[in-house]
């Protein structure tokens, strides 16, 4: 909402939900690696060595894979959403709107002469 309690436009949730979904990939790889470090830190206690605890630990990507599999992608076939489908599919009709939406004129003339912002042309 605006500050006056309008609506925004379309075209202005664009950027919002692009951003969401950005934090939301970068948690997602927050969380593999936190998942990565407490899996090394179990091994690790059960006796193994450093070296031994890494290799056993699922690598990075196998759990970044996962989370995404799980959380940011869309669902098909008739399986229920994903948490992202909807921030997806917003984003996507608001570039929709976006992209096919004449945008206000810039351009004025006084006379003869051209006004664009902050520039005269005579």
């Amino acid at each position: 909402m605006r500050e006056d309690e309008g609506w925004l436009d379309a075209e202005d949730y664009t950027p919002k939900y692009s951003a969401v979904i950005k934090l939301a990939r970068l948690m997602v790889v927050q969380e593999a690696y936190e998942r990565r470090r407490e899996a090394i830190e179990q091994y690790e206690s059960r006796g193994l060595s450093a070296k031994e605890a890494r290799e056993k630990a699922l690598s990075h990507y196998v759990l970044t894979q996962g989370l995404v599999s799980t959380f940011m992608t869309m669902a098909h076939d008739g399986k229920d959403p994903k948490p992202m489908q909807w921030l997806y599919r917003s984003r996507s009709y608001g570039f929709k709107i976006r992209y096919t939406t004449t945008a206000e004129g810039k351009i004025q003339w006084i006379g003869d002469d051209i006004l664009y912002p902050k520039i005269r042309f005579t």
